[in-house]
């Protein structure tokens, strides 16, 4: 059970239930909530037809209805959110929520700037980045007690690229995107190409942007020289990844 930061749960179950228009205008609201977007990803994905995909928040929320989107965001809220007490909790949660938020407001601008055909998928690449540490801050709730700071840091660091991989793949979040969100992991992935307008390379560079801004060092970056992502976007020097 992966579980949404009842903060944040809480003020959108109650925007989506006070919502009457489009799936668009609901999407919108889907999409403050990191994990109540994968859980009407799954649910559009398990209701549209084989071999097909689901390719944003805004055909789930049309593909399920509004009324499943509300009765999905109610259960998500009631059922699968948290607000712990536990201090290390509660900063880990608020940490994870904040990271989605902002890397992907950051990868759809950089796509926007950049042209891409579709921004909205690298929104949501984005959105969904760190699928794996929220899994893991989900199952860390059960052990609050027996985990420290650094001890919860340590696992997320080692084993969220594959805990995501692993999530994505059991809820049969179309290829393309796991894939995308799975490679952004790597500080150092190359696809090859000297254009960067793969979903992959602007979340990667929305990450770097983000964590240098925020000032985050949880998964601290290489020099930005070093990121190929960076250079064949320019923005290998902190002066132009902040501009």
């Amino acid at each position: 059970m992966i579980l949404s930061w009842h903060p944040v749960s809480l003020s959108v179950s109650r925007q989506i239930m006070e919502t009457s228009g489009t799936a668009a205008s609901i999407g919108k609201w889907v999409m403050l909530d990191p994990v109540l977007s994968l859980k009407l990803l799954k649910m559009a994905q398990f209701q549209h037809r084989p071999g097909g995909a689901v390719p944003n928040i805004i055909s789930a929320t049309s593909q399920i209805g509004p009324k499943k989107t509300r009765k999905l965001a109610f259960m998500n809220l009631f059922r699968e959110s948290r607000d712990p007490r536990a201090l290390i909790l509660q900063e880990a949660f608020s940490h994870a929520w904040e990271r989605s938020i902002c890397v992907a407001a950051v990868a759809k601008r950089l796509a926007e700037d950049l042209n891409l055909e579709d921004p909205g998928e690298a929104e949501l690449a984005g959105l969904l980045h760190n699928v794996g540490e929220i899994t893991i801050i989900s199952y860390a709730y059960n052990f609050y007690r027996e985990i420290s700071p650094q001890e919860l840091q340590e696992c997320t660091l080692m084993f969220s690229k594959e805990t995501g991989r692993m999530v994505l793949s059991h809820w049969n979040i179309f290829h393309s995107l796991a894939q995308h969100i799975c490679d952004s992991t790597e500080w150092l992935y190359d696809h090859g190409s000297n254009s960067p307008s793969l979903v992959d390379i602007i979340v990667i560079a929305a990450r770097a942007c983000v964590q240098i801004s925020r000032k985050d060092k949880s998964n601290p970056a290489p020099p930005l020289p070093q990121i190929p992502a960076l250079k064949k976007l320019r923005l290998d020097t902190p002066n132009s990844i902040l501009v």
